[in-house]
C-alpha cells in the first residue's frame, strides 16, 4: 500500500512537471476548454435573466390583465377588422371590467439632427405607460395634459435616446418629419409583452389617434378584470362583449385575438427553452472539439515521451500508474479550463446583465455541472492515448525512441 501510494505521487509529480514544462501547449488546451465551458454557462445566466425579466414584467401587470387585438388569422366569413374606439367604449361599460386602455402601435422615422431612427410609436396615456412599467431616468411620462392637449410631447426609449443622442429632456426630435418635444426619457427595461421598451416612443395617444388610427390595425387594447374575477371568467365577458359588438357567433369566427398573461409567459418560455437547448447543443459540441484537442495533446506527449515510459517500465513502475500519470495530465487540465470557464462567465454574466437592464441571474447548479462535464471528458480524452503508454512494452518503448 505505501507503495501504491508513492508510485501515485510519483505519477502526479511527473504530470505537474509535464504541464509546467510545455505551458504553451497546456495553456492552448486549457483555453479551449474555458471557452466552451463560459459559453454554455454565459448563455445560461443570460437567458435565465431576460426570463426573470419577462416573467417580472407579466406579473407587475398581473393575473387578471388581457390583450385585445385584431386577429389577422380570422375564418369563415369574417375579415380580420381593427379594434376601435367604440370596442374600447363597450368594454369600459362592462361589468367585471376594471379597464380598458387602447394603445396604437406604428412604425415611424424619428430624427434629430442629421441622425435618424426607425421606431415603434406609440399612443399611449399615463395609464398605459404605468401598466407599461414605463419609467423615466430623466424628465417625466405622458401625463393627461398631453392627451387632453393633443400637445406634440414624446418619451423615447433608452435605445432611441441613444442613437439620436439625446441629451434629455427638453431636447427636440422629429416623428415622421413632425417635430416633437422630449419630456422623458425611458428607463432600459427590455420586452414586455411583445414591446420592446427600449426602442419606443410615446406620444399622447389623442394625437396619435388623429394621425395613425385610420391606418389599419394598429390599434390594441390593455384590458384589466376587476379584482373579484378569475382570469376565466373576465376572458369570457371579454369575448362576450366583443362577439355582441362585432356579430360573431363563436371561436372560430372571431375576428379579434384574445392573449393572457399566462398565454404569454408560457411562450416565452417556450421559446427560452428552445433557445437554451440550442445553445447548450453548440455549447456542447465546442467542447468535445476542445476534448479532440486535448485527445491530440496528451497523444504528442506520449510519442514525445517513449524513452521516460521505457525506463520507468524497467525500473518497475507498473501499466496502472504509467497510465495514470496521462490520465492525471489530461484532468488536471480538464480541471483548470472548467473551473476558468464557471468563474470567467461569472463576472460577465452580471456585467450583460447590468448594460441590458435584466435582473442578473447566475445558475450555479448548471455552471457546476458544466465545470464537472469538463473533468470528467477530459479525464475520458485522456484515458485513449494513457490506455495506449501503459501498454508499451519497455524494450519497444525505448527502441522506438532512438
Amino acid at each position: 500500500m505505501p507503495g501504491d501510494t508513492r508510485g501515485w505521487l510519483s505519477a502526479v509529480g511527473i504530470a505537474t512537471g509535464v504541464i509546467r514544462e510545455h505551458r504553451l501547449r497546456t495553456a492552448l488546451s486549457c483555453s479551449g476548454i474555458a471557452v466552451a465551458v463560459g459559453a454554455m454557462c454565459l448563455s445560461c445566466n443570460l437567458l435565465q435573466s431576460l426570463a426573470a425579466e419577462a416573467a417580472a414584467g407579466l406579473e407587475m401587470l398581473g393575473r387578471n390583465t388581457f390583450i385585445v387585438g385584431p386577429n389577422p388569422q380570422a375564418v369563415g366569413t369574417n375579415r380580420s377588422r381593427p379594434i376601435t374606439f367604440e370596442d374600447v367604449t363597450a368594454l369600459r361599460r362592462s361589468v367585471g371590467i376594471e379597464s380598458a386602455e387602447p394603445l396604437i402601435a406604428v412604425q415611424g422615422m424619428v430624427g434629430r439632427l442629421a441622425r435618424h431612427h426607425l421606431s415603434t410609436i406609440y399612443g399611449a396615456s399615463r395609464p398605459e405607460c404605468v401598466m407599461l412599467g414605463v419609467s423615466v431616468t430623466d424628465g417625466r411620462i405622458i401625463s393627461d395634459v398631453d392627451v387632453h392637449e393633443r400637445l406634440s410631447v414624446c418619451v423615447l426609449g433608452q435605445g432611441v435616446a441613444n442613437a439620436l443622442r439625446v441629451r434629455g429632456a427638453g431636447d427636440s426630435v422629429t416623428i415622421s418629419g413632425r417635430p416633437f418635444k422630449v419630456v422623458g426619457i425611458a428607463r432600459s427595461g427590455g420586452r414586455l409583452l411583445g414591446i420592446d421598451r427600449d426602442e419606443a416612443v410615446f406620444v399622447p395617444i389623442s394625437l396619435a389617434e388623429r394621425s395613425y388610427a385610420s391606418r389599419g390595425d394598429n390599434l390594441v387594447l390593455l384590458v384589466v378584470g376587476d379584482r373579484l374575477s378569475e382570469p376565466q371568467d373576465t376572458a369570457q365577458r371579454i369575448k362576450l362583449v366583443l362577439r355582441r359588438r362585432r356579430h360573431t357567433g363563436s371561436e372560430t369566427d372571431d375576428d379579434f385575438r384574445l392573449m393572457s398573461q399566462e398565454q404569454v409567459l408560457t411562450g416565452l418560455q417556450q421559446v427560452a427553452s428552445a433557445l437554451q437547448l440550442a445553445v447548450l447543443m453548440i455549447a456542447a459540441i465546442a467542447l468535445l472539439v476542445a476534448m479532440v484537442g486535448l485527445l491530440n495533446s496528451v497523444s504528442t506527449s506520449v510519442i514525445e515521451r517513449f524513452r521516460e515510459i521505457g525506463i520507468r517500465r524497467a525500473f518497475g513502475a507498473t501499466s496502472r500508474l504509467i497510465a495514470a500519470q496521462f490520465i492525471v495530465e489530461s484532468a488536471a487540465i480538464g480541471a483548470v479550463g472548467g473551473v476558468a470557464g464557471v468563474l470567467g462567465s461569472w463576472p460577465i454574466s452580471l456585467m450583460l446583465a447590468s448594460a441590458l437592464g435584466v435582473p442578473p441571474a447566475v445558475k450555479w447548479p448548471v455552471m457546476g455541472l458544466a465545470g464537472v462535464g469538463a473533468l470528467i471528458l477530459a479525464t475520458a480524452a485522456g484515458a485513449i492515448p494513457a490506455r495506449r503508454a501503459a501498454n508499451l512494452h519497455p524494450v519497444e518503448a525505448i527502441r522506438r525512441d532512438e
